[in-house]
């Protein structure tokens, strides 16, 4: 294979900020589900840090927010919320079957992993292990990163080259797949 091959394409239509008061009134069973992010003061990283990513998936958002509104009110300063809707009007609910939980829960994956939020403990430490994932954030997305991928993935797996070109053998043949030994 020569290039990647997209297998999941995400879109993710952030709105904010908000804050915690706003967000607890997002119930409408019909469209308050997606990702969201925190903002606040962090000790070490100063304010406005991204504290938090996570995922509204079963529950509306306000519901969600319900288990956080404990320790969001004890943070230093008021916390600022921003919501992701997700694009692919099929599958931006839960409704969305299988198909909507894969890609909130891939979206969230790579949104932590490259993120890495101090208030999260899971998908820091291990890449996500995906393959052909494109994650596009649109709107008022503050600082997450414009576009994400896991071709980094695909290429470890040796599914493209690293020069993109098949015929070059002289390229690839210094190519030496990370955590290999150097001398072979």
């Amino acid at each position: 294979m020569n290039s990647p091959t997209i297998n999941h394409f995400i879109e993710v239509y952030w709105e904010g900020p908000f804050t915690l008061k706003e967000v607890l009134e997002k119930r409408n069973p019909a469209v308050d589900y997606g990702l969201y992010q925190i903002y606040g003061n962090h000790e070490i990283h100063g304010p406005p840090s991204l504290l938090y990513i996570g995922m509204a998936n079963e529950l509306t958002f306000a519901a969600r927010f319900d288990s956080h509104k404990n320790w969001l009110v004890f943070e230093s300063q008021q916390a600022d919320i921003y919501l992701g809707y997700f694009g692919n009007r099929q599958m931006k609910t839960p409704g969305g079957g299988a198909g909507w939980r894969n890609q909130i829960k891939m979206a969230e994956e790579m949104l932590i992993y490259y993120c890495s939020p101090p208030y999260n403990s899971k998908s820091i430490f291990r890449h996500p292990d995906l393959s052909g994932v494109v994650l596009m954030n649109y709107g008022y997305k503050y600082r997450l990163p414009f576009t994400l991928n896991s071709f980094v993935n695909d290429l470890y797996n040796g599914q493209v080259l690293p020069y993109g070109n098949e015929n070059d053998k002289t390229k690839e043949g210094n190519w030496k797949k990370f955590g290999s030994p150097l001398s072979e």
